[in-house]
């Protein structure tokens, strides 16, 4: 099978190739040469989709050529491959926590996208369902997220936010302006 990918990835052009379920046909610590191939093609006339059913099989190469994430319900938190994404854990982290409540609640076909690129979080999402990410995640993180905030001060050394609910209002607007589009 690995040989085959790597055939299909050098030679076609000019479409879409789905990937389903790569750790299916290749190990977790499948061959450089095949990850250097999907990687290499984002310049070669075509586009790859690739499924995994846990966040933690995506090799940390895959990961940062990823343009989208479709995020559904998996089985591993980002908190535990936190490494591999370091630099969009906090957007991930709120996925995770929207996709998680959704599911809790029900909607167990949920997911969202996000687009890593423009660094937002995208789909079916009604403000009412961002804040509840964003507060759940404000909740698992305070004193990451939180504390500094209500610790600011000013260049006059004054205090930015006088009371502990002015500053996760302001935490909160800001990670709904930073992660979600304005048309909520």
């Amino acid at each position: 099978v690995c040989q085959a990918l790597y055939f299909i990835l050098e030679n076609f052009r000019g479409g879409l190739l789905l990937i389903e379920d790569i750790n299916k046909y290749l190990t977790h610590h499948f061959p450089k040469d095949v990850v250097g191939a999907i990687c290499t093609n984002r310049h070669a006339d075509m586009d790859i989709i690739m499924h995994y059913q846990a966040i933690g099989k995506v090799p940390t190469t895959v990961w940062e050529n990823a343009n989208w994430i479709r995020f559904h319900k998996n089985n591993q938190s980002v908190d535990r491959h936190e490494k591999k994404f370091e630099d969009k854990y906090e957007m991930l982290k709120i996925a995770e926590s929207l996709v998680e409540f959704q599911y809790n609640n029900g909607n167990e076909r949920f997911f969202c996208y996000c687009d890593i690129d423009m660094g937002k979080i995208k789909g079916r999402i009604t403000e009412q369902m961002a804040i509840k990410g964003i507060e759940d995640y404000m909740i698992k993180k305070y004193s990451k997220v939180v504390t500094p905030e209500t610790r600011r001060v000013n260049l006059d050394g004054n205090k930015v936010h006088k009371t502990i609910a002015d500053a996760s209002l302001s935490v909160k607007k800001h990670l709904l302006h930073k992660y979600f589009s304005k048309n909520l």
